[in-house]
């Protein structure tokens, strides 16, 4: 039973070896995470008025008990723009990113954050074309159909730049857990313009994302040589 044991073993060690993964169990090379892109459908768009603006994909590197994690997101930004007032009277921000399982835990601070955080380290992060949002007020709950799922929506209000100007705005934030990533998502408009409510929901609701079905996990372990510093133009050191 050891012998059988014993040869088991040393046969892992080889094909380890052998398939250039040392670097990956040693630590040497970063783990890294890919998620899939989200959108938003055409119908949608087409019933509220929006349009796309801003599609990236952005790379963040953090090290997580001494191993460099390197998680890939997508990035998009819908905004309604009024011809007559020649104003943007609405806004969407549709973020995807890996939920990223390190040594069988969620290391992603997305996962379990509250809304209120999501609200302030979101807007942060990325260029939603919101100003600070760190002093919102939660005002209630609501529903929405996300993904195949029932998502709760946070509502929130606070003043902000908006437009270039300062204004009273609603906010809405959800997020929820499709395949191995985390889909978020904060809208907003002015509250002078309470139709803008629907068209944000509308928004929400036609989210779209696609999941790996045959893959179980979607971690990768970087090539050898691998430098994310110097991986090309869209590589970046916080998302900002």
């Amino acid at each position: 039973m050891e012998s059988t044991r014993s040869v088991g073993v040393v046969a892992l060690v080889l094909v380890i070896v052998t398939s250039g993964c040392i670097g990956f169990v040693t630590g040497e090379e970063a783990l890294v995470y890919q998620a899939n892109e989200v959108s938003v459908d055409a119908d949608a768009k087409t019933a509220s008025g929006y349009e796309r603006q801003l599609r990236e994909e952005l790379v963040v590197n953090q090290t997580v008990s001494d191993r460099r994690i390197e998680v890939t997101n997508w990035y998009l930004r819908y905004e309604k723009y009024d011809d007559i007032a020649e104003e943007t009277t609405g806004v969407l921000a549709v973020v995807s990113t890996h939920r990223v399982d390190v040594f069988g835990h969620t290391t992603n601070p997305y996962a379990n954050m509250s809304y209120s955080g999501i609200l302030a380290n979101l807007t942060a992060d990325y260029d939603t074309a919101f100003g600070n949002l760190e002093n919102a007020r939660f005002v209630e709950n609501k529903t929405a159909s996300v993904l195949g799922k029932d998502a709760r929506v946070g509502v929130f209000a606070t003043n902000t730049t908006f437009g270039g100007e300062e204004v009273e705005v609603k906010l809405y934030v959800t997020r929820v857990r499709h395949g191995d990533d985390i889909v978020l998502a904060i809208g907003g408009h002015p509250t002078k313009l309470p139709a803008g409510e629907q068209e944000i929901l509308t928004m929400i609701e036609g989210i779209k994302h696609q999941t790996d079905e045959n893959e179980s996990a979607t971690e990768r372990v970087a090539p050898a040589g691998f430098d994310a510093a110097n991986a090309g133009a869209m590589v970046v050191a916080d998302a900002n």
